[in-house]
């Protein structure tokens, strides 16, 4: 089991990477751990949802499953304005308590 990380001073605590696992997860599931989209973009055969939270941004890939034909997220990123890792880190947290709160 991984440790969670000691905050700093007024820093949020973040729980480790694998906490937010969306992989694999339809369209339905993503949007009720992180609401819409704030912009879709199309990459066909797949298509990428684009979240915005303040400095923060998330990028979910989904493709269809060659099967159902159903979407389904194949990898995300998650980014930061500043673009430090410590940026990328708390923008996770911010990201993985929206999708505690979608599970709830």
């Amino acid at each position: 089991m991984a440790a969670r990380e000691t905050p700093k001073s007024g820093s949020p605590t973040v729980a480790p990477a694998e906490s937010f696992d969306i992989a694999g997860k339809s369209e339905q599931a993503i949007r009720v751990l992180l609401g819409p989209p704030t912009e879709v973009g199309d990459n066909a055969p797949g298509k990428t949802w684009h979240y915005r939270d303040g400095r923060c941004s998330l990028d979910v890939e989904l493709y269809p499953e060659i099967k159902t034909r159903q979407f389904a997220t194949l990898g995300y990123e998650v980014k930061s304005d500043d673009n430090t890792s410590e940026g990328k880190r708390l923008c996770l947290g911010q990201f993985q308590s929206r999708v505690q709160a979608g599970r709830e």
